[in-house]
Formats: C-alpha cells, sequence, structure tokens
C-alpha cells in the first residue's frame, strides 16, 4: 500500500526553499504537482529586493497574522490602509513595517520587556 499525503503538503523547491504543493485527498505521496504560492507573483525579483506592495494575504503573512486578524488592525488604526492602484488594494511593506514597530511590546526600541527575558 503507498503512502498517502495530507490534502495540503509541502514540497521542496531548489529555488524557493519551500513551496505548497497540490495532492488528491487520498494521492499516494509521489502525486505531487507544484502549486504557486503568493511569493511567486514576484519571481522576477531577486531574493534579496522584496516587494514594496502586498497583497492583503501577503501583508497578514509578512507580519505573522491572518487575514481577518489583518483587517481587523486596520480597520482599528493599528495597520495602515491600503493604496489603491486601478481597482487593486496593495498595502506599502514600508508602511506596514512602521506601524508594526510601532506597535506595544519588545523589540528593537526595546519599550517592554516581555515574561520571556
Amino acid at each position: 500500500m503507498p503512502l498517502l499525503a495530507p490534502p495540503a503538503a509541502r514540497c521542496p523547491s531548489p529555488r524557493n526553499g519551500t513551496i505548497f504543493c497540490r495532492v488528491a485527498q487520498d494521492a499516494p505521496l509521489d502525486g505531487f504537482e507544484p502549486m504557486s504560492m503568493p511569493s511567486t507573483r514576484y519571481s522576477s525579483l531577486p531574493v534579496s529586493l522584496p516587494p514594496r506592495g502586498l497583497s492583503r494575504v501577503a501583508a497578514a503573512d509578512y507580519i505573522g497574522i491572518s487575514p481577518t486578524k489583518f483587517d481587523e488592525m486596520v480597520e482599528d488604526g493599528r495597520m495602515p490602509g491600503a493604496k489603491t492602484i486601478d481597482s487593486r488594494k496593495v498595502w506599502d511593506r514600508l508602511a506596514i513595517d512602521a506601524a508594526f514597530s510601532a506597535l506595544p511590546g519588545g523589540g528593537p526600541s526595546g519599550q517592554e520587556a516581555s515574561d520571556w527575558d
């Protein structure tokens, strides 16, 4: 009996480290089909040059939260709003950096000591 893969699995990619793969619910492990991730949209950029504009999902991933939590933080002003390019909403990575740095808690400026220190 072949080994079975979960519906969402990760596959190694020599270029980007790890990409998601799409497999059928009960597909054997050798049935991986590469599936693009949001980061592949910027594949023409060198690894050392992160994109300046981020989608909602990429912006949430960038600061390590869910898109729903990101929406809440935009709504209450803790994260910046999006810029509109035609009909597309794009978040400025530098504005996200500034908003993230302004959040209370430990960080480079040492605003608060954590319980782990």
